[in-house]
């Protein structure tokens, strides 16, 4: 910027050459130099002023970028005045020594080409003129600029005004470093003030800028985006007084989404805005006190949102004994019922060992009462069968959902694979892993999962 600023300067210089003709060149070479001298002293305010301009930063782009063209254009008619062409100039312009040769063959023009000369100078002094009016301008107005708040969260709008003297009626623009405007950028000035609307989605520090047109400076704000505060929504899901485990939660309303309890009964929705919300839990053969909770959060996270389980007993267990949270009953005769399905199941899983599919068929065909041994429910033949993939599917879901680690009343739940009734294709059919929930579909003839008797309830 300081060489574009000289060569400026420099070209005042061919103002002052207007009246010269031939002679002595010399002397008017001396002369020069002793110009060149006085007009870098006289002009090196304007220096300082462009170059303190650019320190502050992008609020001045306007106005140096449109300095620097003046400055651009005003080397290519040196360069033209020194007989090169403007995109070939050879004679670098970084010295005095090399601005004097230049000013040498200028004093030859001068002498020769008088008309020429001439115009081309008088354009060099609209141009210069028009620079110092540029440089003037953005100097001398600095646009104060004020902010809503300093730091915000993140997507909350901030109130950015700008204020303007004796500038009404223009449009002041407003730029910035990132984030967005949520108001127009460009705005008419009234009552000497400019306003618009600034956010980001993103934490970050950003910078503000306000322009009017060429003449205007601005101040950069910086301003902090901040993560916004949210909150959570927690509670309990208990049954008997104990926490029922696997209850799924639905969240709807100001937010979405689901939880699962834990195996205290807890669940909670993290990262929630202000709003309103509805909890609504839900689980296979259980109602819930009360069915669903309207939440309000406001600035602070809301907790106790518990409901109470109530169990869907449409099966007795008069003379059985159930399981701690009260989905199994254990009848005394090797068989259990699930009080959600009231489907009962062989106590001995691990009875008949393992068969091809279409074999586990003929095995179950056998249990009745008194086969095995152990069953003394006074079942007949026909009345066993296997289980679907959907029955082994909630056998493995929900609450007291059974496991190889997790018989609870059963016995001998293998760590493996059972066979189900439901057939994939023609050659293939599905089967539960226990201990993994794991449903898949293998080869009826080929594989031997185990096999576990269920029939219907009566």
């Amino acid at each position: 910027m300081k060489n574009f600023v000289i060569m400026t300067m420099l070209f005042c210089l061919c103002i002052a050459c207007t009246g010269c003709g031939g002679g002595d060149n010399s002397s008017q070479v001396q002369t020069q130099q002793t110009q060149i001298t006085a007009l870098q002293t006289q002009l090196s305010g304007v220096q300082t002023q462009l170059s303190s301009a650019k320190t502050q930063g992008s609020a001045y782009n306007t106005g140096i970028n449109t300095a620097i063209t003046s400055l651009t254009q005003t080397q290519s008619a040196l360069a033209t005045l020194a007989g090169q062409p403007a995109t070939t100039n050879t004679t670098p312009l970084t010295s005095v020594s090399n601005q004097v040769l230049v000013l040498q063959s200028l004093v030859d023009s001068l002498s020769t080409n008088s008309a020429t000369v001439s115009s081309v100078i008088t354009d060099l002094n609209s141009t210069i003129s028009k620079l110092y009016a540029q440089i003037s301008a953005m100097v001398a107005k600095t646009v104060p600029m004020s902010v809503g708040s300093l730091t915000a969260a993140v997507s909350t709008d901030i109130t950015v005004t700008a204020t303007f003297t004796g500038e009404n009626g223009k449009n002041a623009t407003f730029t910035a470093s990132g984030g967005s405007f949520t108001s127009p950028t460009t705005v008419t000035i009234a009552d000497g003030v400019a306003s618009t609307t600034f956010r980001s989605a993103t934490p970050g520090t950003f910078n503000i800028y306000v322009v009017e047109g060429t003449y205007a400076g601005g101040a950069i704000v910086t301003i902090t985006a901040t993560p916004q505060i949210t909150y959570s929504i927690s509670g309990t899901i208990a049954l008997n007084s104990m926490g029922l485990q696997n209850v799924i939660v639905a969240l709807t309303g100001a937010a979405t989404g689901a939880a699962i309890t834990d195996a205290s009964g807890n669940y909670s929705f993290a990262g929630l805005q202000n709003g309103s919300h509805t909890v609504t839990p839900a689980i296979g053969g259980y109602s819930f006190t009360p069915g669903n909770a309207s939440v309000t959060v406001n600035n602070a996270n809301v907790t106790g949102k518990d409901f109470t389980v109530n169990a869907a007993i449409t099966f007795s267990c008069t003379t059985g004994d159930l399981s701690p949270l009260g989905r199994w009953c254990d009848n005394g005769n090797g068989t259990l019922r699930d009080m959600t399905t009231g489907l009962i199941w062989l106590k001995d899983a691990g009875w008949g060992g393992s068969y091809a599919w279409t074999d586990a068929f003929d095995g179950v065909s056998t249990v009745q009462n008194g086969t095995p041994s152990s069953l003394s429910d006074s079942s007949a033949l026909g009345d066993w069968r296997l289980p679907t993939k959907d029955e082994f599917v909630a056998l493995t879901t929900g609450t007291e959902h059974i496991r190889f680690s997790s018989m609870y009343k059963f016995t001998n739940v293998q760590d493996g694979y059972y066979w189900s009734s439901s057939s994939f294709d023609t050659s293939n059919a599905w089967f539960v892993n226990i201990d993994g929930d794991y449903v898949f579909y293998d080869d009826k003839g080929v594989s031997y999962p185990y096999v576990w008797p269920v029939r219907s309830g009566q």
